[in-house]
């Protein structure tokens, strides 16, 4: 040791300190390293999945500052992405005396929320169950939640009086006008109305044919040997003839149409009923119960 340099217990102790810190904090450093590109990692195989709300949650941590700057600049940028596709929904609820809090919310089996305070809520994309429960009051609502839909509303009325029932559950625009319920008894669709109109037109045209039919092999019958008989020696150009060539025009025209509007029925009447489903409009959701 050189002339004149002396080093305390304190000084001694304090270097001892720094050359130990100065050991742990590298292997400290490649832990958050590690557990930084894990997150990253994560994050995007949940996106690939269609994961999103446990995507963005791994991607926000891998974006945090411990993390190194290659990792974290692409876990914002892709946190940023995710938070864009991710859709949300508004959920409320109402009664007479207006805007209700004390409901509870379920999404897909699982409580989101004790009470309303109007706050979005993100979902993955897809089909989820909604479940809305104010005292006996229950109803569950299939939402397709679509990607990048932001803050869709979906509002529940109850029935200040009746608890248990379920009401309908209907549309609604961005005006807060109901649309037509969905809940409502199965309706008949255009193709099968115009099928029973096409079949009664057949019917109508088949009586007419029928009744001309008969009248015209009466007249032929008359004409052929009746006490008005002329066959075989019939003048083309009197009254009767053309009658009855009328008549036999008549028949056929008719005879075609009713074959016709049959048809025309029975294919109206083979094509598919309109199949009854919830439909959401872009911005408003009402539920009645």
């Amino acid at each position: 040791m050189p002339k004149g340099f002396i080093i305390s217990k304190k000084s001694a102790f304090e270097l001892c300190f720094v050359i130990a810190c100065s050991t742990w904090a590298p292997s400290a450093h490649a832990l958050d390293k590690h557990a930084c590109v894990a997150a990253s990692e994560d994050g995007q195989r949940l996106r690939a999945v269609g994961k999103l709300v446990d995507a963005r949650e791994r991607l926000r941590e891998c974006a945090d500052a411990s993390c190194p700057e290659v990792v974290r600049n692409a876990c914002a940028q892709w946190a940023d992405q995710v938070d864009r596709q991710l859709p949300t929904i508004v959920i409320g609820a109402r009664d007479s005396s207006g805007d209700l809090t004390d409901v509870r919310v379920a999404i897909d089996g699982r409580v989101v929320a004790d009470k309303l305070d109007g706050r979005a809520i993100a979902v993955d994309p897809g089909p989820h169950v909604v479940e809305l429960t104010r005292g006996g009051a229950t109803r569950k609502l299939d939402v397709l939640a679509r990607e990048g839909d932001k803050s869709r509303s979906i509002v529940a009325t109850f029935d200040a009086l009746t608890t248990g029932t379920t009401g309908t559950t209907g549309t609604t625009g961005t005006t807060g006008t109901p649309d037509t319920p969905v809940a409502t008894p199965p309706r008949i669709g255009a193709a099968r109305v115009a099928a029973f109109v096409a079949a009664g037109l057949a019917g109508a045209s088949g009586i007419a044919f029928a009744a001309l039919a008969i009248k015209s092999h009466g007249d032929y019958e008359a004409l052929a040997s009746g006490p008005t008989a002329c066959a075989p020696g019939c003048d083309p150009s009197s009254s009767a003839i053309a009658t009855l060539g009328t008549e036999q025009t008549a028949t056929n025209v008719l005879l075609g149409a009713t074959l016709g509007l049959a048809a025309i029925a029975t294919v109206l009447f083979l094509l598919p009923q309109p199949h009854e489903r919830v439909a959401f409009g872009p911005a408003w959701v009402r539920v009645a119960f």
